[in-house]
């Protein structure tokens, strides 16, 4: 019988332990760090008031959120500290609730984000005007000499977002086969993707102006960065479009959001829309977002 006790308390032992391991398990590192640094916080709360936080109450939870809602002047980190004070209570103690689920923090949730809601501005949308302003500052006439093929690819890229009312990463996967002149217009053809595009490969028509005149017409300006970018690298069948620039090079990879949105900021900036709408194009946008 002793040692049958004895065997048991070592299995009881032995799973705890394989508990615990698979619940530090189910985060990545990256979240627990952000749990340990707060319930480091929650922890060092309690304390100063005398308690436990392995054994903390609503109220206390409740309390110390609020000060947290305080401090940011919203819900910054709070959404963090409750999702780390209900891991903490977890495994310390597995079978209690925990009190972060309870009606009284659900309250206190609710409450601050009544007091710090903040209403959502619309913001004017990106008017061919705009586009026309901004293609004169980097490819136009207010421009003086040579003419980076970087600041080409750029205007090109922004112009055939803006008439194919398509996505970044649409646009960025682009190669020359995919975007064939016919007339005065230009047909482009989307390749289905994984992440950006549901259905079916899709062509949009880029309509181009009845004058050849007009140098700012935006399908006249990715017909310019095509010729411009042939002579630099040739026509290749698997030629990106929008690709990664270097001297006298056009790596097989695209131009990363990051770079494109840096460069663009710069741009809005010099053609003076910054201060009427400045606009920017998310990488899981459906097309240009604006903002004032």
């Amino acid at each position: 019988m002793k040692q049958a006790r004895q065997v048991s308390r070592v299995q009881t032992e032995q799973s705890q332990v394989l508990l615990e391991r698979n619940l530090e398990a189910a985060l990545s590192e990256g979240t627990k760090k952000i749990y340990r640094r707060w319930w480091s916080k929650f922890s060092q709360f309690c304390e100063d008031r005398g308690k436990v936080p392995q054994c903390a109450d609503p109220h206390l939870v409740g309390r110390f959120l609020s000060m947290q809602g305080e401090v940011s002047t919203g819900l910054g980190g709070v959404d963090q500290a409750r999702a780390a004070i209900r891991w903490g209570i977890l495994l310390a103690r597995p079978s209690r609730r925990s009190p972060t689920d309870t009606p009284l923090i659900q309250g206190v949730i609710k409450g601050m984000k009544r007091r710090f809601f903040k209403p959502v501005v619309k913001k004017a949308p990106f008017s061919r005007g705009n586009l026309r302003t901004f293609l004169e500052e980097i490819v136009g006439q207010r421009r003086s000499g040579v003419i980076d093929l970087k600041d080409w690819r750029l205007a090109a890229e922004l112009s055939l977002m803006f008439l194919t009312f398509s996505r970044f990463e649409e646009a960025k996967e682009l190669t020359l086969e995919q975007v064939v002149e016919d007339g005065q217009d230009l047909v482009v053809t989307f390749k289905k993707g994984k992440q950006y595009q549901f259905g079916e490969a899709r062509t949009s028509v880029m309509a181009g102006a009845s004058s050849k005149k007009d140098k700012l017409d935006p399908v006249l300006v990715v017909k310019t960065y095509m010729t411009l970018l042939v002579e630099k690298v040739g026509r290749k069948s698997d030629q990106l479009l929008f690709p990664v620039l270097t001297g006298k090079f056009a790596w097989r990879k695209p131009a990363s959001y990051s770079v494109v949105r840096s460069q663009l900021k710069f741009w809005v900036r010099k053609a003076g829309l910054s201060d009427e709408v400045a606009f920017i194009f998310y990488d899981d946008a459906a097309w240009l977002k604006c903002w004032r």
